[in-house]
């Protein structure tokens, strides 16, 4: 059975990014492929580096006293038992790029790069790119995303030259594609996030009510940004409707309101807490897309402003773009509509995940030939 080495990041507390590893690799074992995700942990010997750290442990104890950081403990826990116990981590873990580059190609026929924003040049880092692997034809990019909708004029370089390193080429988003074009002159494939790769039952399959069994109405809110404008919003829908708000704490002012704050949520449970909610209202690239994966009515706020350098919205528009569901967007003008159910016709979006779904395999499967 041929190994695959996964590059792409996981062992984070974000929904998103456990739950497209964990799709990857259920796809490549259903393939018939053995995959595991790397580790390299870059290992500094600085004295004085030593010293900060030790200076940040003590003041992580002291204000691990308050609220936030308990909860922030907690989760953590939770998200690191859900790595461990669902994501196949390789047992071949190195120290840096250079120990990886010399020993780690004989353990691996080949390499992905895994979905998430792992191309963003916020973050550049070649490794997520496999520049560890100078064997092109072992190499393959499964949807990452760039996130942003222009390069730096001091990566174009780098980003031609890691590229052209890549066999098999694929991007999640239809902007990053014409990024791509106009960097090498190649059309590339648009596929699926991970997660979409996987249907609704696969998923219902995949969650847990273990820490919060619920019988009431809510409207489920898992906001990253922190527009207060927003919250607002939420808070005279649930006035209508008279449905409780629970929220998927991420910053500290999702403390302080609403009904009920969830913070024992794994990325099992958030299935879980999504599948039962009457609707969700989030900024999120992945609460989107799992809400229409489930067929969950769901509201999307636009989290960045528009001359915003690190504006990422892109991600969320081009796919509500790609499934005629605009309607769901909220901006600064729209009020969330009462009527929940309005043009979803989950038939349709069905029928163009399912397509999608082929051809986002079929890519695989013929770049692992």
């Amino acid at each position: 059975m041929k190994k695959i080495g996964i590059v792409t990041v996981y062992k984070n507390i974000n929904f998103g990014s456990n739950l497209q590893t964990y799709a990857l690799q259920q796809i490549l074992l259903r393939l018939g492929y053995q995959p595991e995700n790397l580790i390299v942990t870059d290992i500094q010997k600085n004295y004085f580096v030593y010293c900060k750290r030790i200076y940040h442990l003590i003041v992580h104890v002291i204000k691990s006293f308050s609220k936030l950081n308990r909860v922030k403990y907690r989760r953590n826990l939770i998200f690191k038992r859900y790595v461990s116990d669902n994501i196949r981590s390789s047992d071949y873990s190195c120290s840096n790029i250079e120990t990886l580059e010399k020993k780690g190609e004989k353990k691996f026929d080949y390499y992905i790069c895994g979905s998430d924003q792992i191309w963003a040049p916020n973050q550049f880092n070649p490794f997520f790119f496999l520049s560890f692997c100078k064997d092109k034809s072992r190499n393959i990019a499964y949807a990452p995303s760039i996130g942003l909708t222009s390069i730096p004029e001091n990566l174009v370089k780098p980003y031609c030259q890691l590229l052209q390193n890549i066999g098999a080429l694929s991007i999640r988003e239809k902007d990053g594609a014409s990024l791509i074009k106009s960097l090498l002159n190649i059309d590339i494939p648009v596929v699926l996030d991970p997660t979409l790769l996987l249907n609704r039952n696969d998923w219902l399959s995949h969650s847990s009510s273990k820490y919060y069994p619920i019988s009431c109405k809510y409207i489920l809110c898992y906001f990253l940004g922190n527009n207060y404008a927003q919250r607002e919003k939420v808070k005279r829908l649930s006035e209508v409707t008279g449905y409780n708000i629970f929220l998927l704490p991420s910053n500290r002012y999702d403390c302080k309101w609403g009904n009920k704050q969830i913070y024992e949520a794994g990325p099992q449970e958030f299935i879980n807490l999504l599948d039962q909610a009457e609707v969700l209202c989030t900024d999120s690239f992945h609460g989107t897309i799992f809400s229409i994966n489930l067929h969950k009515p769901f509201f999307t706020f636009l989290r960045f402003n528009d001359d915003d350098p690190l504006n990422q919205n892109s991600r969320v528009l081009n796919f509500l773009d790609e499934t005629g569901l605009q309607s769901r967007i909220i901006t600064e003008e729209k009020e969330i509509p009462f009527n929940f159910y309005k043009n979803l016709d989950w038939g349709k979006i069905d029928s163009y995940l399912e397509e999608k779904r082929i051809y986002s395999i079929k890519f695989l499967q013929s770049s692992l030939q």
